[in-house]
């Protein structure tokens, strides 16, 4: 199920920081402003009559994978194994604003809060 994911992992995150110490928390808070500031543009071309959903799901999924935002991408590959269910592309509005509200209070709580 879908809502079982974490909208953002911060344990994946704070391990990805971890690994990464030249660049710590910043690497994380980098890949989350990339997500941010691309969403809105990603999820109107999911929702562009006659766009190929799976193709545009897959390619977002990586992207989203990538900066450990695990519930939109369990959603993503949902649209890319099922692109005809509009159901899903109704629901993606709501859980990408989740997963914004989410990433932004990530990107907002000093690293000492992690």
């Amino acid at each position: 199920m879908i809502d079982e994911h974490p909208l953002v992992d911060e344990r994946w995150l704070d391990q990805t920081a971890e690994l990464n110490a030249a660049g710590g928390p910043t690497m994380a808070k980098f890949a989350l402003g990339v997500f941010l500031r691309s969403a809105p543009r990603r999820l109107a071309e999911l929702q562009e009559p006659g766009v190929d959903r799976a193709r545009k799901a897959h390619a977002w999924k990586g992207t989203v994978s990538m900066c450990g935002l695990a519930r939109l991408a369990a959603h993503l590959s949902c649209i890319e194994d099922t692109p005809e269910d509009d159901a899903l592309i109704e629901a993606l509005d709501a859980v990408v604003s989740q997963t914004i509200a989410a990433a932004n209070a990530y990107v907002a709580r000093p690293a000492t809060d992690r």
